[in-house]
């Protein structure tokens, strides 16, 4: 069995960490991969309605978190491979996360955002990226940043878990009544909402008329400035029973250097759970449009035709079979798992 340690940004309710590492956990055993997942962060730390709190408790929970990792990462462990979420500690110098992980085993930096964008972070990601001895990203963005700090990046894109999205309780696409609202749902965190807002001009008029109606999963706190919706509190089940009930997914993203790293996390739920999309022409939204079930608009005006488009059952229907195949054959654990854990091993044989 090839024992991995892996550091992970937080425990199971952090997003990156969901996704990059705890849903591995259990298929990559069965490729003779033991994942140990020592997370950084605590529930805690999104309890609240911005991860972390206000300044003072983000403070104070921060730095509790991380003299816990200073203490923990220098425990001895065996391990045949060390990979890390971002960084062992912030702040910590590469030198010093160097001396407390030891030389044991090979050093792998993972990451699913363009942290190294970060102004007080980018000298500690480039240095990591030139001396790692690998850089798990998940996009072709993420690498090309890693190949110009003079890195071996490693492409593995964010995944789902068909299993959490059964095909006997997908989305349903039946034809809508003149009357009926076409169902729209929203994902993310309240930090994010800024993203979502950037189509108010497209969304409001829909939603003033009654030709949509609009779900969004996040905390209830979140303030919508004024943006008609019925906000459900995110948990992993609901969510996922908000996309059983909708009809369309929304992700819209601002044509930002920091949103052309993300890694169309929601797109990905949204072809998971039976659903087409609408999204912003933007990163690696563009690279899924083409491959099927993502339909991408850019001004209001394209917005709000797409969205009256997908009131057809028909068009709605093809567009979720398209993406849940390509999510089955390209972005799923079941797809990446094997291969992610031939990677590892190739790590450690070199």
């Amino acid at each position: 069995m090839l024992r991995v340690r892996y550091f992970s940004k937080g425990e199971r309710s952090y997003p990156s960490s969901r996704y990059r590492a705890y849903q591995f956990a259990a298929a990559l055993s069965e490729e003779g991969v033991e994942l140990n997942i020592e997370p950084m962060l605590g529930a805690s730390w999104m309890r609240s309605g911005r991860p972390g709190g206000g300044a003072w408790r983000r403070l104070s929970l921060g730095a509790f978190y991380g003299l816990s990792r200073l203490v923990s990462s220098a425990r001895p462990q065996r391990a045949d491979l060390l990979v890390i979420e971002q960084e062992l500690v912030p702040l910590l110098p590469v030198g010093v996360e160097r001396l407390l992980l030891g030389a044991q085993a090979p050093v792998v930096i993972e990451l699913d955002d363009a942290h190294h964008l970060v102004p007080h972070r980018r000298a500690k990601m480039e240095a990591w990226f030139g001396s790692a001895d690998a850089v798990i990203v998940g996009n072709e963005v993420l690498a090309q940043a890693v190949r110009q700090a003079g890195g071996r990046p490693l492409v593995v894109p964010t995944c789902v878990n068909l299993d959490h999205y059964p095909s006997d309780q997908l989305a349903a696409h039946e034809e809508l009544e003149a009357a009926e609202p076409l169902q729209l749902v929203w994902v993310g965190l309240p930090a994010n909402v800024a993203q979502l807002l950037t189509v108010r001009e497209a969304l409001s008029p829909l939603l003033r008329e009654g030709s949509v109606r609009l779900t969004v999963v996040t905390d209830p706190k979140v303030d919508l400035d004024g943006l008609d919706a019925q906000v459900v509190a995110w948990s992993e089940e609901a969510e996922r029973r908000a996309m059983r009930a909708a009809h369309v997914g929304l992700m819209p993203l601002p044509d930002t250097p920091w949103a052309e790293g993300k890694c169309a996390l929601k797109l990905l739920q949204y072809q998971a759970a039976g659903l087409p999309a609408v999204a912003s022409p933007v990163g690696m939204n563009v690279k899924l449009s083409p491959q099927g079930g993502v339909m991408l608009a850019e001004t209001s005006e394209e917005w709000a035709a797409a969205l009256l488009r997908l009131r057809s059952g028909s068009l709605r229907r093809r567009l979720a079979e398209q993406g849940r195949e390509l999510v089955a054959q390209a972005y799923s654990v079941q797809h990446w798992a094997p291969k992610l854990a031939l990677m590892y091993r190739s790590l450690v044989a070199a």
